[in-house]
């Protein structure tokens, strides 16, 4: 579902993440890329804009799982190694 909400609204993706610089940024450039897009001359414009938005919200997003991803592995490394392996 976060998936969703990174691609078509990236401002809100970047406000539930609580990254506050992302979140400004990402507004004032998915507000205009809106206001271009609904202009017919100016959606040459405003869906790269967009795009540019939902892009490094994806990328954000997929850089957080592959880091939550790894800690659960090492955390898991690190049980199996803590534990001693018991002798039949």
């Amino acid at each position: 579902m976060i998936y969703l909400v990174a691609i078509f609204c990236p401002p809100l993706y970047f406000l539930i993440q609580k990254k506050w610089v992302s979140f400004v940024f990402h507004s004032i450039n998915y507000l205009v890329a809106l206001v271009l897009c609904f202009s017919i001359l100016g959606i040459v414009v405003g869906f790269p804009l967009y795009l540019i938005s939902a892009v490094c919200a994806v990328w954000d997003l997929r850089k957080r799982m592959a880091e939550e991803q790894a800690t659960l592995i090492a955390q898991k490394m690190a049980e199996a190694m803590r534990i001693p392996p018991s002798n039949p």
